[in-house]
């Protein structure tokens, strides 16, 4: 399902959360609904008890039978309220329970799943935010509060239907003159409630950035940078920025709210006193009324319009939970079909790019432009070229992670848009520039594996060997088993950076994926390492077709192709040797690099050998 700009209407986002409660918890269901007779019987009867009280002494009652039937009356008032409590009771409960268990875990699931490109963006990183904030544990507010508000709505009406059934005896125009103030009510709340909606896209954004700083200066990743270079002041002033920000957005929300009660405060004094003073000028002209009849339509007017005013803020609940459940769907929804299949299509594998461009969502500025490219089976190609000229972004296209704004790509000839999307994943292993471990084992952060059998763990230390780590993991406490990141583990370690680079490639490489793609897999590496996984990349790549990005060109001589981006556009295309013959943007490259490797300076030869 799409979700539009205005989003799923009410009874499409009502069928969506009945269906995830009675799946998941049917009491979610059952309980809102129990508690409706529950709270109108008792509201009835606190209606019945003074009449009857105050008519039995009129009559002067018998004092034995008038205390049992107002003993009787307040023992079923009393029982009500106390299975009504109770019934909220166990709601909070189940309402944790389904947030713990479903809400949040779908929110989880959907972040690992939805098409990165549309949960890398802005937008998607909003709607993220703003299904996190929608989603809570509360009966009161949020997705979880849908029945609840329901309920209230529900009761209220049965509430209201009830006391005006009651109020039609002493004159049916006081029915018309309270539904209109209250009308007019409901009409300022509601509009209120879209006026706070509509300032969750900003609020949601001001959340992300605050998290986000949060959090980076609480990890001690970045306690040395923040202390080196004395940023304490500059981060608190960005913290100030953003409580300002804040602030502004509770004062706006604020501000909604005090006139709201304001109005509601002047409905009350208006249409009360006016209702109040016609009871009592009836009471003082029919004689006929009794002093318990006329209790009953005094609490009926205050509880009339106490239903009223909950039938209006059950209505605005109601429509902030539904706002909820929008933007629930909205992150859980946003997603590109998958209308993919299972191509048969045997390693090693080739890649085409034909007239491929792109540009991030909401940028007109291509990064990429008119690339038309071919990767043979089994071919080793080495991307270079400046920072921000794509080589990143080409790869992750490559990859499938990105999808081109125009163009088309092929793997073995077939259009890759006719792939499943794990089917496509599962073909390519990737060492990305940014190091993202889990606070589990070395093996199962390599491996993904809870148990290896023999033959994965002979796997594994291959992996390990190829990648030049297994003699460091040899000197572990527990090798293999050894758990990651201090952080969690009081028996962790932490890796160094070069160590962690090794830990990637030996992830890449157990996948064993047809397609490699390493990006900047060396930047962490000390030469030596880093001549060594030169020296062995053609057999960690046999058999595999591979993409090696390095802002080091003296690592591309070991590659079959080089290819060079440059201003978003594809330059210049073919071996070491032929670029350097050929005098462009790669020889100039390789020649200012080079020359820092040499005693005197220049360049060296006519292939640009330091």
């Amino acid at each position: 399902m799409k979700v539009g700009k205005r989003g799923p209407r009410f009874f499409s986002n009502l069928a969506y959360m009945w269906r995830a409660n009675w799946g998941f918890d049917k009491a979610c269901l059952a309980l809102p609904m129990l508690q409706i007779p529950l709270d109108v019987g008792a509201s009835l009867l606190g209606l019945l008890l003074p009449k009857l009280v105050l008519d039995g002494l009129a009559r002067h009652d018998d004092l034995a039978r008038l205390l049992l039937q107002i003993a009787i009356c307040a023992a079923l008032l009393v029982a009500l309220k106390v299975i009504s409590e109770r019934v909220v009771a166990l709601l909070q409960a189940h309402a944790w329970h389904f947030y713990c268990l479903w809400s949040a875990i779908e929110i989880n699931r959907q972040r690992m799943r939805v098409d990165y490109e549309i949960f890398s963006s802005p937008q998607g990183k909003i709607a993220s935010q703003k299904a996190t904030q929608a989603s809570c544990n509360n009966i009161n507010w949020g997705t979880n509060s849908f029945f609840n508000k329901l309920k209230e709505v529900l009761l209220n009406l049965l509430g209201f239907a009830s006391f005006a059934t009651i109020l039609s005896t002493l004159h049916p125009l006081i029915i018309v003159y309270l539904l209109l103030s209250y009308l007019i009510d409901g009409t300022v709340a509601l509009f209120l409630e879209r006026a706070r909606h509509k300032l969750r896209d900003p609020e949601a954004a001001l959340w992300r950035k605050t998290n986000y700083l949060a959090q980076r200066t609480s990890l001690a990743a970045y306690a040395k940078d923040i202390r080196l270079y004395t940023l304490t002041g500059w981060l608190q002033g960005l913290r100030e920025g953003l409580l300002k920000e804040e602030l502004n957005l509770n004062g706006r929300k604020e501000r909604l709210s005090l006139f709201q009660m304001l109005l509601e405060g002047l409905l009350v004094f208006m249409r009360d006193g006016l209702a109040y003073a016609y009871l009592t000028k009836h009471m003082l002209d029919d004689p006929a009324m009794t002093i318990g009849t006329f209790s009953v339509y005094f609490a009926t007017i205050a509880g009339f319009g106490n239903w009223l005013i909950n039938l209006v803020l059950g209505a605005q609940g109601l429509a902030s939970a539904n706002n909820c459940v929008k933007d629930f769907r909205a992150f859980m929804e946003n997603d590109r079909p998958a209308i993919g299949r299972l191509v048969e299509s045997p390693p090693p594998h080739s890649l085409r790019l034909e007239h491929v461009s792109y540009a991030y969502p909401e940028s007109e500025t291509l990064v990429l432009d008119d690339i038309s490219l071919e990767i043979a089976a089994g071919e080793n190609l080495a991307l270079v070229g400046v920072n921000g000229a794509g080589k990143t972004t080409l790869v992750k296209l490559l990859c499938g992670l990105l999808h081109p704004t125009q163009g088309e790509i092929y793997l073995d000839d077939v259009n890759i848009r006719e792939f499943a999307r794990e089917d496509y994943f599962a073909r390519f292993a990737a060492v990305f520039q940014d190091i993202n471990l889990l606070p589990v084992s070395l093996a199962q952060n390599i491996t993904f594996t809870h148990e290896l059998d023999e033959e994965q763990e002979a796997r594994l230390w291959r992996a390990l060997e190829q990648a030049g780590l297994a003699e460091h993991v040899r000197q572990l406490p527990k090798e293999i088993h050894t758990k990651l990141l201090r952080q969690f583990h009081a028996d962790g370690v932490d890796f160094s950076g070069g160590e962690l680079q090794k830990l990637l490639l030996a992830r890449a490489l157990y996948s064993n994926a047809p397609v490699l793609i390493l990006d900047e897999p060396t930047a962490a590496l000390d030469p030596i390492a880093e001549n060594e996984l030169y020296l062995k990349y053609h057999a960690l790549t046999q058999g595999k077709t591979s993409v090696y990005i390095s802002h080091r060109l003296s690592s591309t001589r070991f590659c079959d192709r080089v290819v060079l981006l440059d201003g978003a556009k594809l330059a210049e295309s073919g071996t070491h040797g032929e670029l350097m013959a050929m005098g462009g943007k790669y020889a100039e490259m390789f020649v200012v690099s080079s020359k820092y490797y040499q005693e005197d300076g220049k360049a060296g030869g006519a292939d640009g050998e330091p």
